[in-house]
């Protein structure tokens, strides 16, 4: 059977403003590229999450792309490198961010999903579900998928977890909703049937050496990847609290 890498990205910014404007998910453009051509030099599979959940490759190892929030970026830099490569990528915006300052606006989604890529739910707002309500958590799950699937005119079957974490609560819930969840534990994954498929997080400070082991399946660095991973979505956390306590009047 057929094993999935899931490579998770966030907002990749143009080289010139990387000094300015620096958080530990973001990747500088040159820094991107690099990943997607070492990827095309290794001549590993690139497939969609829905390719692979439906089988459709029988590669010993397949990558998948992801892009989450809905940064602008995504369609002013990755959609058209990824496009030129031929790589399938699934983007996962979160609802209320869209048509923000720095964020996708509804014609950018379409032009994205025209282009053959993916639009999957990240939640409607960006908040850590374990801390939700039943009442909120159904808010997220059930009106990120209308609003979606209203505006692209297509069913929104996967869910990516804000910030990857998850309670048996917050399955048991997301599941009434959505086919399949993501997070992001650093591992492989081994079974398409499964709820769960699991991502790893590039971070700026993730080097093509690091990528290189990673994808060539090294198990120290897959061990200090879920290592690593507890501090990053901290600092994540923190600069998305930031970001809107900024936009509050």
């Amino acid at each position: 059977m057929a094993q999935l890498l899931i490579l998770n990205y966030h907002n990749i910014l143009p080289d010139e403003s990387a000094r300015s404007n620096h958080g530990p998910f973001d990747l500088t453009r040159s820094a991107f590229l690099d990943q997607l051509n070492l990827i095309a030099r290794l001549e590993l599979p690139v497939i969609s999450i829905t390719q692979w959940l439906s089988g459709e490759t029988k590669a010993q190892l397949a990558i998948a792309l992801t892009f989450d929030d809905g940064y602008k970026s995504h369609a002013n830099i990755v959609a058209p490198e990824l496009k030129s490569r031929q790589f399938p990528a699934t983007f996962f915006p979160s609802v209320t961010l869209i048509g923000q300052p720095g964020f996708l606006l509804w014609d950018d989604l379409r032009k994205i999903q025209e282009s053959q890529f993916e639009i999957q739910s990240h939640g409607l707002h960006h908040v850590h579900f374990t801390r939700l309500s039943d009442q909120n958590l159904r808010r997220e799950l059930a009106q990120s998928k209308e609003h979606l699937e209203h505006a692209l005119g297509r069913p929104i079957r996967q869910l990516a977890l804000p910030f990857g974490a998850y309670t048996n609560g917050t399955l048991s819930l997301a599941k009434e909703y959505y086919q399949t969840i993501l997070t992001t534990r650093s591992l492989i994954n081994m079974d398409p049937r499964a709820l769960i498929l699991h991502r790893f997080n590039t971070k700026s400070s993730t080097t093509i050496d690091t990528l290189t082991k990673l994808l060539q399946r090294q198990p120290d660095t897959l061990r200090h990847r879920r290592l690593s991973s507890a501090g990053a979505h901290f600092v994540h956390r923190l600069t998305s609290l930031v970001v809107r306590m900024r936009r509050m009047p």
